[in-house]
């Protein structure tokens, strides 16, 4: 299932009560200077039909896409349809969005941002730094019919990181998942496959 390595500072992000509880949806904004977060809401899917044809014109195919979506292959066998692929963007994992209420005023986040510059709800005037990175390894499988059936099983690792603006790490969390389940973070955040990479090849 969920997989959690690295280092978990316990008395940071979510000890600090950064009211990270919106797991299924937030209701509304606080009056008060606060961070909430709201899980994914969208499904991702492990299939991508394009037009049939030889397996090879697919996986040739697939190849391109990917590569012109700045994923790295690592393997190919354009005969079998068979690619393996890599990336260290974060576009290919969903973690919700973010809602930060600052002065009566909200913004929204995406949960998956590279980084965010946030308000700190303990002391309005100082700011917080969250980081996220992510690693994405792809199996894709090509099998030929009507359509062409491209099957896309991911794995992924992502590491949420928050510092104070001085550099000190309040918290520090990685997990691992896979296109079957999802990561949930002690602040909150649930992390689970996008439709990034499927999108990529249609």
């Amino acid at each position: 299932m969920n997989a959690t390595t690295g280092n978990r500072a316990r008395a940071g992000w979510a000890a600090a009560s950064l009211a990270l509880a919106c797991l299924g949806g937030c209701g509304g904004p606080a009056a008060e200077d606060t961070l909430a977060i709201a899980g994914p809401t969208t499904a991702s899917s492990t299939i991508v039909d394009l037009p049939a044809g030889p397996v090879s014109a697919s996986a040739a195919l697939v190849e391109s896409r990917l590569r012109a979506a700045g994923v790295r292959i690592t393997a190919i066998d354009r005969d079998e349809g068979l690619i393996t692929a890599r990336s260290n963007g974060t576009r290919f994992v969903d973690c919700g969005t973010i809602f930060e209420t600052a002065g009566g005023r909200t913004v929204e986040h995406p949960g998956n941002a590279g980084r965010l510059v946030l308000t700190d709800p303990r002391n309005p005037a100082a700011r917080l730094v969250r980081t996220l990175t992510a690693e994405t390894s792809a199996g894709i499988g090509i099998t030929r019919g009507v359509t062409n059936t491209v099957v896309v099983r991911q794995q992924h690792r992502v590491s949420i990181v928050v510092r104070a603006r001085n550099g000190q790490v309040i918290s520090s969390e990685t997990r691992e998942f896979t296109d079957r389940g999802f990561a949930r973070f002690e602040d909150g955040t649930i992390c689970r496959t996008s439709n990034a990479m499927n999108e990529a090849l249609l």
